[in-house]
């Protein structure tokens, strides 16, 4: 029986996120159960919407390259955000980030969507039990 793909995807910026999303949430996803559960004939990606440095820094951790025998890894090029000052207080650059953070989904679901996968928005800082993918 064929079966949809499944297209995970990841937004991250910066080496702290680079590091959470390969350390943490891939490394979790190769907890016993999960890829095992999938077919790698169909496909599975994983696509990062990344600005380069940082997708560079996230395809050097070890559990990224593992899951690479899983999963094709892409990256869906972004930019860092600027800032509209250097001077900004915590809570204004929170607030930066998060209106980035919206505009980059925007970007990264109109390169991802294919009707024909199924579609799964992670976070770096997610950490998944054993047996999470289900068949």
């Amino acid at each position: 029986m064929n079966k949809a793909k499944i297209r995970f995807m990841v937004l991250f910026w910066g080496e702290i996120f680079a590091r959470k999303a390969g350390e943490r949430m891939v490394g979790s996803l190769l907890g016993r159960g999960n890829f095992e559960a999938l077919n790698l004939n169909e496909g599975h990606e994983l696509l990062c919407a990344a600005d380069d440095k940082s997708f560079s820094i996230f395809l050097e951790i070890p559990a990224v390259k593992e899951a690479k025998k899983y999963l094709k890894i892409q990256q869906i090029k972004i930019k860092q955000p600027k800032y509209s000052s250097k001077n900004l207080s915590k809570f204004q650059k929170y607030t930066e980030n998060i209106s980035f953070m919206s505009e980059m989904f925007k970007v990264m679901l109109d390169q991802a969507f294919d009707q024909n996968c199924y579609g799964s928005i992670l976070d770096p800082d997610c950490v998944f039990s054993e047996n999470y993918i289900k068949e």
